[in-house]
């Protein structure tokens, strides 16, 4: 039975109001929003509108006429439109239990439909034709991700335990694609790492499944590791340590959690006086190509004539050095190849806030020197 991955992170999103956050979100990623709320017509009778059931705009962000537009709802409006003007007697009616029939909810969960009035719940949807795909969930501090093509739980686990990152191409393409989305959107959203739980865990007691939505983000990292330290792994680390992949395997046991902080991504510190040299001839032809493959005009990309080697020339990854370097901003292109040893190499050449061409990456799969 298929088992879907939850990929959850914290977050620094502005959450003071629904409005705040529609222009928070449009300002970190290229999108519109249209912000409100879903309710039933008898809900909305209660607070005087004359509004069928479905969805109810309250305001639009157009950053630009040419990006899509997504909905951004707020999970818990209208609970707490009708608590402002009945109070806690709303809880207690008939009128508010609307779907209920012939049952009428107990004290306990009556408190837990109050949870509404004080937690923050909030969902963004990509509007289609036929359908709405939510694409992030937002708590208070933190949130679901499901932007990316998130991987099947027990196929990502196999990834790592049954070593398919030697073999699997395509399987690790993916994931190499699906790691680096990730980390765009986590410094999109601000936050400094994700979790990756098993939406059906024996172990989780629904948090990967929405149970942790009352939860601090101090509240919900202490839960996960409480219940799934002991077979927790760390992926960066999973990727950059020889004996940590070696234990892992030893154990030989599916992990109940994922982490990931991305360290294998993030650039070394460059302080002003690195060491740098002249860009080499197939360096400069290899991004020209690469630049043309993902149909990028290479003049809009200029390309710097001075680089930095990272971890000492080791694995061939290179820093453009400019002047006006900015943050990491995404990939431009990924691309594969096979090295003399048979071996799988994934490439993948990215670009900075102000739109520079920032590095050149080189993966071996066996982590070997290339």
């Amino acid at each position: 039975m298929s088992r879907c991955t939850s990929l959850i992170g914290n977050h620094q999103l502005n959450t003071n109001s629904l409005k705040e956050l529609a222009e928070d979100l449009a300002s970190r990623i290229n999108i519109n929003i249209e912000y409100g709320y879903y309710a039933a017509k008898k809900h909305f009778e209660l607070i005087g509108l004359k509004q069928d059931t479905g969805f109810l705009c309250l305001g639009k962000v157009i950053k630009d006429e040419m990006y899509e537009t997504y909905r951004l709802e707020d999970v818990n409006y209208m609970a707490k439109e009708l608590y402002k003007k009945y109070g806690d007697d709303i809880f207690y009616s008939t009128k508010y239990w609307i779907y209920a029939d012939d049952w009428f909810p107990n004290e306990s969960e009556i408190n837990e439909e109050k949870k509404k009035i004080i937690y923050l719940e909030f969902c963004l949807e990509k509007l289609t034709e036929k359908y709405n795909y939510t694409k992030l969930t937002i708590y208070k501090d933190h949130y679901y991700n499901y932007f990316p093509p998130i991987p099947e739980w027990w196929n990502f686990c196999s990834f790592f335990l049954h070593k398919r990152y030697k073999y699997d191409e395509e399987y690790l393409f993916l994931i190499h694609k699906c790691r680096r989305l990730f980390y765009y959107y986590s410094l999109k959203f601000g936050s400094n790492k994700i979790y990756y739980l098993d939406d059906e865990s024996d172990v989780l007691e629904g948090v990967g499944q929405g149970g942790d939505w009352s939860m601090s983000w101090e509240e919900f990292e202490k839960f996960v590791h409480e219940k799934t330290s002991t077979l927790s792994l760390n992926i960066p680390k999973f990727f950059s340590n020889r004996r940590y992949r070696k234990h892992f395997h030893k154990r030989n046991k599916y992990p109940y959690s994922f982490i990931d902080n991305f360290e294998d991504f993030k650039h070394k510190t460059r302080k002003l006086n690195m060491e740098t040299r002249k860009i080499k001839p197939k360096e400069q032809a290899l991004i020209t190509y690469l630049l043309q493959k993902a149909n990028v005009n290479p003049a809009d990309y200029p390309i710097s004539d001075t680089v930095h080697e990272y971890e000492g020339g080791k694995m061939g990854s290179i820093h453009l050095v400019n002047e006006n370097t900015g943050e990491y901003d995404g990939d431009i292109i990924q691309a594969q190849y096979i090295d003399d040893d048979d071996v799988i190499v994934m490439i993948t050449l990215t670009k900075d806030t102000n739109n520079n061409l920032l590095d050149l990456d080189f993966w071996k799969v066996n982590f070997e020197k290339l």
